[in-house]
This record gives structure tokens, C-alpha cells and sequence, in this order.
């Protein structure tokens, strides 16, 4: 009993199996008056076996008790950096930017490319970047990224980049970009890439709506565009042009030869030209011209020129010549070709036929007439030589060519031969004084039988008192 007390005086920390107390290993300790080495226990903080040496928790880890117990790890998401930790106070949450994925951890991990974390707290993940974001690189990542322009991220995730946009679309600015914008209508991008912008649709191309546009539509027919831009439709071909095919359409073609267009529009052809006119050349054909004085077009068609009047034929002015005009009665056209006008029957001749050929349908006058103009249509136009005269002559074109009938003859108007040439008087024969001598016989009558021969127009019986007496003479 005795020794108990004794022992009973030993200071904790120390132990006696001889009397003699000793000190308990470092960083342990034991109760009052213990009397062999296993009452030495680690103090809280240390981890040993009872009598053994003790080892500081190492940082991240703390022990509460003393004894022989493990040490505890910090929780995952907290950390800490002090050894010999002998409270959970020292474990600290990650801060913002930081994680730890297990527990006992003696410094929080950076958060990873393509994650973050926003807050401290017990952070035992970074979070995955949100739609419309990233992170290129790992850090102390607070937030991640806005997309750049011409970029795009659909979801979340461990976005390290943003997703160039596709073909057809287009990102303006930078941002929270979950999608990027379709092509405006007028535009198109061909390929993907960092679109910031769509691009003008090219010359002779149009894009009508808005859209996945990788491609600009290619003018239809009777269309063009000549310039690139913000093309939404491709303008009508112009007056005089047409445009037979779509395509990449940057004029329209002028009309062919022989064709027109009058107006403005969805030309896929030029029209023919309308009978009574042409178009020489190819061109900016707004109206086909009108056949020229001596021609004429007679339907529609590539009408590169007119035809020449025929023979027998005539156009005396331009204009919409579908026919030509046939030749008047006294005239007559020997030849086609550009014919203004009609060759008139020549003096001497007339024609009552029209569209005549030929000179050789104009009539001569016949003899016993004659005509000193040109151009006549009928027989009564050749004028007769005149009572007393002939003409065996036909086609006369003068009053030159009638002939006197000989003398003390006549002739009816309009005689042919001098046979027609006759006496036109009666007689009767008396011997009877001259009515103007008396009877004496001025004119050489006298009484020794010789009488006066007395012709009258009138088939009168002359006597002394007749005054229409036309002519004496003298017979014996």
C-alpha cells in the first residue's frame, strides 16, 4: 500500500516501474502516478501507439482526442494546411476558383479548362461551363468565357472552346451564344468557321429569305443581278433584252436580229418582229422598224429585212408594209426590187389593167389617134385627129402625125387610112349669069357658052339669088 501512495505522487506525463518516474514520449502524455508506458497516449493531433512515439496529423487530417485513434481527414471540399491539427475548425473551405474531390486535402485543386466555380464554399466539383460559354485553360476560374463572335455552345459542359458556327449561319458579337443567327435574306456564308458576318450574294445570284443560306440562288430567266449585294431578287430583264436561261445572270442579252422587246420584265425571249417590219442587227431592241418606201414584210418572224416589191407592185412610203400596192391602171412595174413607184404607159399608150408587169400591157392608141401624155388608163384618153385629117400611124404620141386629107376632100374625126378622105360636096349645073357681074362674066363666064359651076355643102341648086353659094368654076 505504501508504494501505491508513493507512486500515487508521480506528475502526470510520467510513469515509475522502478520508483523512478519517467517522461512519457514526445507529444504523449499519461494520468497521474501511471506505473508502466502504456498509459503514455498522443495528445490530440498526433496519431501513435500508447507508448510509442507520436506523429503529427499531417495537414488536411486533425485528431480530436488523444489516444491511439487515427487522424481525421477534412472533408472533401475543405482543406487545410496545418499539421498537428487537433480541431476540425482548421479545415477551411476551397475557396472560389477551387475544389477538392477527397477528403483529407492540404490545399484545394484549381478548377479545370472547361469549369468553374463561383463561390468558396465546400467545393468537391468545379462546375461544368454553362451554354453559351467556356474556358480555355485551368485556373482559379471564377466564371468561364462568353463565346466569341462567330462562336456558339449549344449545351453545358467541359467546354474548353466554343464551336466555330456552321455554314449558312453567323455570330455578330460576343455573348452567351447558345445558337448561332441564320443568314439574312440577300445573304450566304459557304462554309464554317469564326462567321462574324454573311456575306453579299454575288453578281447574277439573289437569296430571297432568311436562312441556312450556304448558297445564293442563281438568277431564274429572264432575270439578272450585276452587282453583289444584299440581293434579294434579281432584277427583270430591260426593254429590248432577254435573259433565256437562270443561271449566274449578270446581263440580260440584247433581242437577236429580227425580234424586240417592248417592255421591262420577266423576258425569256424577244418577240418576233410584227409583219411590215424588221430589225436589221441584234441590239437593244425596243420596237422592230417599220419596211422602207418599196418594201414590204407580209407576217411576222426573225424579220432581219424586208422584201422588195414584186413586179407589178409599188410602196410609195414606209410605214407597216404588209403588202406592197399593185400598179395603177397606165402604169406598170417591169422588175421587183425597191419600187417607190409605178413606171407610167408611155405617150401613145394607155392600160386599164392594174398591177401590170410589163410595158408590154400598156395598149397603143390606135391609128387615127394620138395621146402626148403619159400615163393614161383607157382608149378614151387617145384623142382623135380631127374631121379632115388621118393617121395610119398607131401609138402617135403628137397631133403632127394626123395628116390633111387631100384637097376638096374631108375626112370623119378620128380616121385611120387617107381612103377615108372623100368629097363631102353635091353639084348642079346651070349657065346662068354671075350674080356679082351682071351676067358679064367678070370671072371669065360670058355668053359664048361658057357657064359657072356652083358646089354646095348643102346639095343646093344655085340660082342668082342664092347667097350660101361655097364656090364657082368655070366649065366650058
Amino acid at each position: 500500500m505504501l508504494t501505491r501512495f508513493f507512486l500515487s505522487l508521480f506528475f502526470a506525463g510520467s510513469f515509475s516501474a522502478t520508483w523512478q518516474c519517467v517522461t512519457c514520449p514526445a507529444n504523449s502524455d499519461s494520468p497521474l502516478a501511471s506505473t508502466t508506458s502504456t498509459n503514455c497516449t498522443c495528445n490530440p493531433g498526433y496519431i501513435g501507439p500508447d507508448g510509442g512515439s507520436c506523429t503529427a496529423c499531417v495537414a488536411g487530417k486533425y485528431k480530436i482526442a488523444s489516444g491511439d485513434a487515427a487522424c481525421f481527414n477534412c472533408q472533401a471540399g475543405t482543406f487545410s494546411v496545418t499539421d498537428g491539427a487537433s480541431t476540425v475548425s482548421v479545415c477551411s473551405d476551397c475557396q472560389a476558383g477551387t475544389f477538392s474531390a477527397t477528403s483529407g486535402a492540404s490545399i484545394c485543386t484549381i478548377c479545370d479548362a472547361g469549369k468553374y466555380k463561383a463561390s468558396s464554399g465546400i467545393n468537391i466539383v468545379c462546375d461544368n461551363c454553362g451554354a453559351g460559354k467556356f474556358k480555355a485553360t485551368s485556373g482559379v476560374n471564377l466564371v468561364c468565357d462568353n463565346c466569341e463572335a462567330g462562336k456558339y455552345k449549344v449545351s453545358s459542359g467541359i467546354n474548353v472552346v466554343c464551336d466555330n458556327c456552321g455554314a449558312g449561319k453567323f455570330k455578330a458579337t460576343s455573348g452567351v451564344n447558345l445558337v448561332c443567327d441564320n443568314c439574312e435574306a440577300g445573304k450566304y456564308k459557304a462554309t464554317s468557321g469564326v462567321n462574324i458576318v454573311c456575306e453579299n450574294c454575288e453578281a447574277g445570284k439573289y437569296k430571297a429569305t432568311s436562312g441556312v443560306n450556304t448558297v445564293c440562288d442563281d438568277c431564274q430567266a429572264g432575270k439578272y443581278k450585276a452587282v453583289a449585294a444584299v440581293n434579294l431578287a434579281c432584277d427583270n430583264c430591260e426593254a429590248g433584252k432577254y435573259k433565256a436561261t437562270s443561271g449566274v445572270n449578270t446581263v440580260c442579252d440584247d433581242c437577236q436580229a429580227g425580234k424586240y422587246k417592248a417592255a421591262a420584265g420577266a423576258n425569256l425571249a424577244c418577240d418576233n418582229c410584227e409583219a411590215g417590219k424588221y430589225k436589221v442587227s441584234s441590239g437593244i431592241n425596243v420596237v422592230c422598224d417599220n419596211c422602207g418606201a418599196g418594201n414590204y414584210k407580209s407576217t411576222s418572224g426573225v424579220n432581219i429585212a424586208c422584201h422588195n416589191c414584186e413586179a407589178g407592185k409599188y410602196k410609195a412610203t414606209s410605214g407597216v408594209n404588209t403588202v406592197c400596192d399593185d400598179c395603177q391602171a397606165g402604169k406598170y412595174k417591169a422588175s421587183s426590187g425597191i419600187n417607190t413607184a409605178c413606171d407610167n404607159c408611155e405617150a401613145g399608150k394607155y392600160s386599164p389593167n392594174t398591177g401590170s408587169a410589163s410595158s408590154n400591157t400598156c395598149l397603143e392608141c390606135r391609128a387615127g389617134t394620138y395621146l402626148e401624155t403619159t400615163g393614161n388608163d383607157a382608149s378614151v384618153d387617145c384623142v382623135d385627129c380631127g374631121a379632115g385629117k388621118y393617121s395610119t400611124t398607131s401609138a402617135a404620141t403628137t397631133a403632127t402625125t394626123c395628116a390633111n386629107c387631100p384637097s376638096l376632100s374631108t375626112s370623119p374625126a378620128g380616121s385611120n387610112s387617107p381612103s377615108n378622105c372623100t368629097s363631102g360636096f353635091t353639084s348642079s349645073i346651070s349657065i346662068t349669069p354671075s350674080p356679082d357681074d351682071g351676067g358679064s362674066g367678070n370671072d371669065g363666064a360670058s355668053g359664048n357658052g361658057t357657064g359657072i359651076l356652083v358646089c354646095s355643102l348643102f346639095s343646093h341648086t344655085l340660082s342668082p339669088s342664092h347667097t350660101n353659094a361655097h364656090a364657082y368654076g368655070r366649065i366650058s
